[in-house]
């Protein structure tokens, strides 16, 4: 894996200080050696899963993606792997659309989707008012305004 400028730049001096005054031995046996995972392909597919759910629409793509290869696969000879990928993608599938309604209704709960009013630079609308005000108060307001 490659490492970050900083870290080069940090060794490389390491490096410079310790060949000044004569300890190269020394740099070697100072500097900590990184922890390497013993299964990589286990790594991969961990990041793999996670970039596939990180969002609702990745997790619905994915499931589709899923389900797509399962039928794909299914009149090869490796029909059980089939049945196992329709399964997972219809599961998928099936907790994306709550995550999903869960999503929206934060977004929806805090301004997300429409954002605060703002004038001149100032928010004239606090969510903190919007969300203490009970529904009833607000449909009091409402048909008030309405008369």
């Amino acid at each position: 894996m490659a490492k970050d400028w900083r870290d080069e730049v940090r060794d490389i001096l390491e490096r410079e200080a310790f060949e000044l005054s004569g300890n190269t031995e020394a740099v070697e046996q100072q500097r900590p050696r990184r922890w390497r995972p013993k299964n990589l392909w286990l790594v991969a597919l961990g990041d793999w899963v996670r970039r596939r759910f990180a969002t609702t629409n990745e997790m619905l793509v994915t499931a589709a993606s899923l389900v797509v290869l399962a039928l794909l696969l299914y009149a090869t000879p490796m029909r059980q792997l089939a049945a196992v990928l329709a399964v997972t993608g219809g599961l998928t599938f099936l907790l994306a659309i709550p995550r999903g309604i869960i999503e929206r209704r934060r977004m929806m709960n805090s301004g997300g989707l429409q954002g605060p009013r703002v004038w001149r630079g100032q928010i004239i609308d606090l969510e903190e008012h919007r969300a203490r005000t009970r529904f009833s108060e607000r449909v009091r307001a409402w048909w008030r305004r309405r008369r």
